[in-house]
């Protein structure tokens, strides 16, 4: 939108450069330098349109065709946390912002961001030249811009209620599947409580037969040498 603008941290892609480009930078007399290490050496590359050492910023158009930002920096990885990330946000735009190209040059530039968890309007920013020669065509372009950013962070906040409401479902299918995991779990415990109950009952009363037989069988034994006593004594 804006010519001195940059792409948002959380948009920006690049080619990837040599793996063993240092993480470090360097400038040499104005010119973007990279440093890689090879085989232990350091070696100064400078950075350029024939050699893109941390790629080129995607998304920059002059018109309809491509248009080339060599990168003299390497990308840093998308912030994660919301708190840093809309501290990051409001700061480089802030910086974006206070440049002084629309003044020097004297361009039409308009610039405008949102950040996704926004809960402040976007940033925007019209030139005095484009604001001067053609102010409503900006509040046009703002107008539509705020719907754009209004519709986005709606559908975003939509998708994250729904996906909310998805969690909540999958935590309360989990506790359910849980309860009745540690219910059968338990029934089958006393299940197998009671099945040893019975069987050491069972047990037991084999052992109180056995201990019956036993003492019958002594006493039919008893009684035999009693009897053939008596049968002894009465022939004599």
């Amino acid at each position: 939108m804006g010519s001195d603008a940059t792409e948002p941290a959380s948009s920006q892609t690049h080619r990837e450069g040599p793996a063993n480009v240092d993480t470090s930078d360097d400038e040499s007399g104005g010119r973007a330098v990279a440093v890689i290490r090879t085989n232990g050496a350091r070696t100064r590359v400078r950075i350029s349109k024939r050699n893109p050492v941390y790629g080129v910023v995607e998304g920059a158009m002059r018109g309809a065709n491509t248009f080339d930002i060599v990168r003299t920096k390497m990308l840093r990885p998308m912030i994660t946390s919301r708190v840093e990330a809309s501290a990051r946000f409001l700061r480089s735009a802030s910086e974006i912002i206070e440049r002084r190209l629309s003044n020097e040059s004297g361009c039409w530039l308009y610039f405008s961001a949102q950040h996704l968890f926004a809960t402040e309007p976007f940033l925007h920013y019209a030139s005095p030249r484009i604001l001067k020669e053609a102010k409503k065509d900006v509040e046009q372009i703002t107008n539509h811009f705020n719907r754009v950013f209004h519709t986005l962070i709606a559908a975003r906040n939509e998708d994250s209620k729904e996906m909310h409401k998805k969690l909540l479902a999958a935590q309360e299918k989990e506790t359910t599947t849980q309860n009745a995991l540690a219910a059968s779990q338990s029934a089958e415990r006393e299940a197998t409580l009671t099945a040893a109950t019975s069987q050491r009952q069972l047990e037991l009363q084999a052992q109180e037969m056995e201990a019956q037989r036993l003492e019958l069988e002594m006493w039919k034994a008893r009684l035999k040498v009693a009897e053939q006593r008596r049968s002894d004594s009465s022939t004599s």
